[in-house]
């Protein structure tokens, strides 16, 4: 039991730090877009200029960053498909082998029979 009470007492404080810091963000975002609004007067426009530029830093951070890690990924996933059917052919080899085998004996133990 006092094995868990430290990791309680470390994730509680990060969750809330995570959605303090959300709840930050989308107000942050939202008085952007009221006081773009005011600027233009257009709540449309307003909402069209701030989703854009979070596109456009979507955009910047996917091609910088997200996009190296994902090619990393997919290698990964090649280089684990190419060894699940290396390993998929070695257990039929191994198998068949093992068949035959047990069938020479039993063919063998038949015959003596």
């Amino acid at each position: 039991m006092n094995e868990n009470q430290p990791r309680r007492s470390i994730v509680t404080p990060l969750v809330l730090f995570g959605l303090t810091t959300t709840a930050a963000v989308i107000l942050l975002i939202t008085t952007l877009v009221v006081w773009l609004a005011e600027v233009t007067g257009s709540m449309i426009w307003a909402t069209l200029i701030v989703g854009g530029f979070f596109a456009i830093v979507a955009t910047i951070i996917y091609f910088a960053s997200v996009r190296g890690v994902i090619r990393y990924i997919r290698d990964q996933m090649e280089n684990i498909s190419e060894m699940a059917q290396l390993i998929k052919a070695g257990y039929r080899w191994v198998t068949d082998k093992i068949n035959s085998i047990l069938c020479e004996l039993l063919s063998g133990l038949l015959r003596k029979l």
